[in-house]
């Protein structure tokens, strides 16, 4: 014989069902805006246009005459 549900089982059930799909909604908006960056560059950047002349003049030291 199956001894019936107890009352409070149900709803504590219910609240902890809604609570863990509130905590897997506020990951998913936590993580969604980096997810939605995604793809922003097609290509690497070419590091030669990152650095200036007057950087390379700077690292390289003064030019020989």
């Amino acid at each position: 014989m199956v001894s019936p549900p107890r009352p409070g089982r149900t709803r504590r059930r219910l609240v902890l069902a809604v609570a863990a799909a509130g905590a897997v909604a506020a990951v998913g908006l936590w993580l969604y805006p980096d997810l939605a960056r995604r793809g922003d560059f097609t290509s690497d950047p070419r590091p030669c246009s990152l650095v200036t002349a007057g950087t390379a003049r700077l690292v390289a030291g003064p030019s020989p005459p």
